[in-house]
């Protein structure tokens, strides 16, 4: 039997942190598991199938997260300028943002950055 190393918290955090900011630096690569999630389920599901998935699993903030990065990261030429949404009695803003994103990645097409995981947010996904 090999001995598993155990990895303190800390140290878990230390390594995300310095992933965060080497990436940071590369402007073709996101590191974001809502985004990576999406650009996977793409390859095979529709995007009604995936947006029912991502309104189930991921939080508002999140989804508000990876459209701001989203948007920061690509050509707003090829994707639009970001539209802000509020909550209404008709539709909430994450069901807006979650539309816009895949509006956008299919847009993106040829033009996609690469979009990563950090290991330690696999259980997001």
């Amino acid at each position: 039997m090999v001995p598993v190393p155990i990895t303190s918290d800390a140290n878990k955090q230390s390594q995300a942190t310095n992933m965060v900011k080497l990436l940071e630096q590369h402007d073709s690569i996101i590191m974001d598991p809502f985004l990576a999630y999406c650009v996977f389920a793409m390859q095979s599901g529709t995007m009604d199938r995936i947006k029912i998935a991502v309104m189930g699993h991921f939080s508002a903030e999140s989804i508000s997260a990876a459209k701001t990065l989203l948007w920061s990261k690509c050509n707003t030429e090829i994707i639009g300028p970001e539209q802000k949404h509020k909550n209404t009695s008709n539709r909430s803003k994450a069901d807006a943002d979650v539309d816009d994103i895949l509006r956008a990645l299919t847009q993106l097409d040829g033009n996609m950055p690469t979009v990563v995981i950090c290991a330690m947010d696999l259980v997001m996904v």
